[in-house]
């Protein structure tokens, strides 16, 4: 790949980004809310999927565990 390649711009892309954003955010409340305390909270992120974002697994008081993620491609969140 060349340093010459550019990607294309991105048009109107404000009003998306900031839904993703927004999104996004209401998705990492979560896991925030459920787990300990930590001053950074770098341990609470959300992961790269081929169809979207999804969070690590989360832990529930009862000792289970459940993932949240946002399907891009088929525009919906979900758990499992």
């Amino acid at each position: 790949m060349s340093d010459n390649t550019q990607f294309p711009p991105l048009l109107d892309w404000e009003p998306t980004r900031e839904t993703l954003h927004w999104y996004a955010r209401a998705i990492g409340v979560i896991p925030r809310a459920l787990a300990e305390f930590h001053p950074k909270w770098w341990h609470i992120s959300l992961t790269v999927q081929p169809d979207g974002l999804a969070t690590d697994g989360i832990g529930l008081p009862d000792g289970g565990t459940f993932r949240l993620k946002m399907d891009l491609q088929q525009h919906r969140f979900f758990s499992w």
